[in-house]
């Protein structure tokens, strides 16, 4: 009879909420606030009342209590996170909430042992500029699409300055209203929403006219959703989405990795 001697699937060591040890540990018990949905290995801030955990929206420290400790007291579900695969808990279950000790939690980037813990309280805006070599001029006509909408198109009218503002006006059409743009002498900025999907500036071309100038898009800051991302754990101020809390990782590990982390 033959004897199998390999397996394709190994143990996990822990499960967000886990807690990692025996050692010493703090643990309080609160109930919590508010729509967004609560998730084992977060963590909660302080809620409305002294009894009460939600998330944590602000950098504020003295508001973070800490990561949510795996409980059979949570009603089953699940959600849409880094792993998809948290017991959700819903608005005014109890919960655990670790102040002192060792747990498991899952990173959303890569951490390194031994660095400090931040937690995501916001997402990102997308920002993009764009740029004209030269000033525009009569005749000059704009075309280019914003999220893939193109915008209604601009013919110079009397000033370069006046054609820019119309430029960014169409932009915020185009969108839906989701964008503010605002116009600096040659370059348009264009920022999106808190939350909403990127409205990338795409086939910017400039005609008509003696002279047709070019434009050139970056987009100097990246959008982040926050919906299903707050209280998560991470290894940097994510450009100020995200607080240095007093605690610490134990293990290193990539993006999505269940790592220890302990309080400092």
């Amino acid at each position: 009879m033959s004897v199998q001697t390999a397996y394709t699937i190994n143990m996990t060591k822990g499960f967000p909420g886990l807690i990692a040890d025996q050692r010493p540990r703090e643990i309080d018990s609160k109930v919590w606030e508010g729509t967004g949905t609560g998730r084992f290995g977060i963590f909660a801030a302080r809620g409305t009342a002294g009894n009460q955990a939600k998330l944590p929206t602000t950098n504020s420290l003295p508001n973070m209590l800490g990561p949510i400790v795996a409980s059979h007291s949570s009603e089953l579900g699940r959600t849409n996170s880094v792993s998809a695969t948290e017991i959700v808990i819903s608005e005014t279950n109890p919960l655990n909430i670790m102040r002192e000790g060792n747990i498991y939690v899952e990173t959303e980037n890569a951490c390194t042992a031994g660095a400090d813990v931040y937690v995501r309280f916001a997402g990102k805006q997308q920002i993009q500029t764009i740029v004209f070599a030269a000033e525009l001029i009569t005749g000059n006509i704009v075309n280019m699409k914003v999220g893939g909408v193109a915008i209604a198109a601009e013919t110079f009218s009397d000033t370069h300055a006046n054609m820019m503002t119309a430029i960014a006006a169409a932009i915020d059409v185009a969108s839906g209203g989701l964008t503010t743009s605002t116009k600096d002498t040659n370059t348009i900025t264009v920022t999106t929403d808190a939350d909403v999907a990127d409205q990338d500036i795409t086939v910017v071309v400039v005609t008509g006219g003696v002279t047709a100038t070019t434009a050139t898009v970056t987009e100097t800051h990246a959008s982040f959703n926050s919906v299903g991302a707050l209280g998560q754990v991470r290894a940097d101020a994510d450009t100020d989405a995200a607080v240095a809390v007093d605690w610490q990782f134990e293990e290193s590990g990539i993006a999505g990795a269940v790592v220890k982390i302990r309080k400092k």
